[in-house]
């Protein structure tokens, strides 16, 4: 059979005068042939579309769902068959590439950082700018698991800015043990949250998780209880998948939902029920410089679920908006 049989019109007709005015063919700017870029865009106006669909449903309905038609929507966008080459979650922080393994079982990360908003299981801690510092160090046993502690250091950029603690309004410290069982994932941990600069709002937490991995979407719950401050309990589930666009450049998407039971409610929402809290939805881009250095950006949108709960006087006072865009920028070391 000849090749040329079903040749289209671009290699029939245009390549044929194109070449004839000495203009030869060449590579796009953007290849979408290279890995799983031209799924990862579709994905991503499919998750984005029925977000903003599912969200403009409310302002439709006489009745108001109590969890919104976006977060449904959003998430069988998100479940479409495909292939990720690996997907990851941190507890608290965004979740960012799992890194080569390291012949040593020591390793050590430094992310610097600087976010538009300081956004917590969605609510506003900090409507400003801040700058933040996120050293890590973990020690990989293959027979243990993995040991880590994580620090983050938090500096707002605006006003009021402290004139105590050279600027630093918060410190977070994080310890953890994670260890994989075939495709399982569990993880165990505890973190102090250290608030400046009388320490009057410092934090307990314990917190477990549990994610699946696997080649399509990688599901994750996580659990978190207050030890001191509200004896609450918070629960975050969620989907994410990360995409190989080239080379060196990665795609996450994070699709997640919280859930507080009523005496967590009570403390940040001050309503007695359990109900779905908030959800968030994230792009984060990274691109790796080199084995060891990175860069990268986040865009994320969260939004508070519960009705009582958005138009609570008391949240829209304490919190100020309870739909939130937010981005940040950040690079990254590890050895």
């Amino acid at each position: 059979m000849n090749s040329n049989q079903w040749a289209g019109v671009d290699e029939t007709v245009i390549e044929k005068y194109a070449e004839a005015a000495g203009r030869s063919g060449r590579e796009p700017l953007i290849n979408t042939d290279q890995g799983d870029l031209l799924l990862f865009v579709f994905l991503l106006a499919g998750a984005l579309g029925g977000f903003i669909a599912g969200y403009a449903y409310r302002s439709l309905s006489s009745k108001k769902p109590t969890l919104p038609l976006a977060i449904l929507l959003g998430s069988l966008a998100c479940g479409n068959p495909c292939h990720a080459q690996e997907g990851h979650v941190e507890q608290h922080a965004p979740h960012q590439h799992i890194h080569p393994p390291s012949e040593e079982p020591l390793s050590y990360e430094v992310i610097l950082g600087v976010n538009s908003m300081d956004i917590w299981n969605g609510m506003v801690g900090y409507d400003h700018p801040f700058a933040h510092v996120a050293p890590r160090i973990a020690y990989d046993q293959e027979t243990l698991g993995t040991f880590a502690m994580d620090a983050d250091f938090l500096y707002p950029m605006g006003s009021p800015r402290l004139a105590k603690c050279g600027g630093l309004s918060e410190m977070d410290v994080a310890l953890s043990w994670d260890r994989s069982f075939g495709p399982i994932n569990l993880q165990l941990g505890t973190t102090y949250y250290s608030i400046m600069p009388d320490h009057k709002d410092d934090l307990y937490e314990g917190f477990v998780g549990l994610r699946y991995e696997n080649k399509i979407v990688v599901p994750y719950l996580m659990g978190y209880y207050d030890f001191n401050q509200t004896d609450g309990t918070y629960f975050k589930g969620g989907l994410c998948r990360t995409f190989k666009l080239m080379e060196r450049l990665s795609a996450d998407i994070d699709l997640c939902c919280g859930y507080g039971l009523p005496l967590y409610n009570r403390a940040y929402f001050n309503t007695d029920h359990a109900t779905f809290t908030d959800a968030t939805t994230q792009l984060i881009l990274q691109y790796d410089i080199t084995e060891n250095l990175y860069v990268g950006g986040t865009a994320a949108f969260t939004m508070l679920l519960d009705n009582a709960i958005r138009d609570s006087r008391f949240v829209n006072d304490t919190y100020g908006t309870v739909d939130n865009f937010w981005f940040g920028l950040h690079a990254g070391v590890h050895f």
